[in-house]
């Protein structure tokens, strides 16, 4: 399989499950050491061409709402506690994150145990099935809600671990509306998502070509619509859908393996 072909397979993965609650992190790790996509490129750099990708997706996707909360900031002061409020889940996320980095590291290459997470991962949008819709709007979060959202957020790190998942599910537990945890989820991890990329692009410096080119117009173009598909889903409240792909994939891949 040319380099070309695995990158567009890994870019339309990575871009599909990136922000749909499924864990693409998980899905590369099923992709390269299961199934054997391997595009000769250095793991780091592959990474971070394809993160490069969705997260432009994602400042494309909600880039009115970034419009409109910065001006809020500039000239309200609900705004700037808003912001300062994201900041701390930010802030949060990072440092532990850092310090789970190593141990998230060690599953990169153990499809059994990123499936077992994933399972869980599973289990827990099944849950989501019986949460009873609040009405909560996002201004509406608590600084002690944020410190919650940054920790829940950083365990996202482990391959099976779906960063939106998760944090959505928290949300909609804490009485969020479906729009704002949708919302909310993704105002919160576009920082991290930011750091994390230039985190592993300092690790990787290496220039971008045609080939990584390639797989970050793939992963943009697939994270617009896994975006736009995702807000339907939490807003028809079917996120628990999701729940029987991951125990389905999970079991796939140790049948596999």
């Amino acid at each position: 399989m040319s380099d070309l072909v695995s990158i567009t397979i890994l870019g339309l993965v990575q871009g599909l499950t990136e922000f749909l609650p499924v864990s693409s992190s998980a899905h590369l790790v099923f992709l390269t050491e299961v199934a054997g996509i391997r595009p000769n490129l250095p793991e780091m750099f592959l990474l971070t061409s394809l993160h490069f990708g969705t997260l432009i997706a994602l400042l494309v996707y909600f880039y009115p709402r970034i419009k409109t909360l910065a001006l809020e900031c500039l000239f309200g002061r609900e705004g700037r506690v808003f912001v300062l409020k994201l900041i701390l889940v930010t802030l949060v996320s990072g440092l532990v994150a850092l310090r789970l980095d190593p141990l998230a590291e060690l599953l990169v290459s153990q499809p059994r145990y990123t499936a077992g997470i994933l399972t869980a991962m599973g289990f827990i949008l099944l849950g989501t099935r019986g949460i009873r819709l609040g009405g909560r709007e996002a201004r509406d979060l608590r600084w002690g809600e944020a410190i919650l959202l940054g920790l829940v957020q950083a365990i996202a790190v482990f391959p099976g671990i779906s960063r939106s998942g998760i944090t959505i599910t928290l949300l909609l537990l804490l009485g969020f509306s479906p729009l704002s945890a949708f919302e909310l989820s993704f105002l919160a991890g576009i920082p991290i998502i930011a750091l994390a990329f230039l985190y592993s692009a300092i690790k990787s410096p290496a220039g971008f070509g045609w080939v990584s080119s390639a797989g970050i117009l793939v992963s943009f173009l697939s994270g617009m619509v896994s975006l736009a598909l995702l807000r339907r889903v939490v807003l028809a409240h079917l996120l628990f859908l999701f729940g029987l792909y991951c125990i389905g994939v999970s079991l796939l891949v140790c049948w596999g393996t």
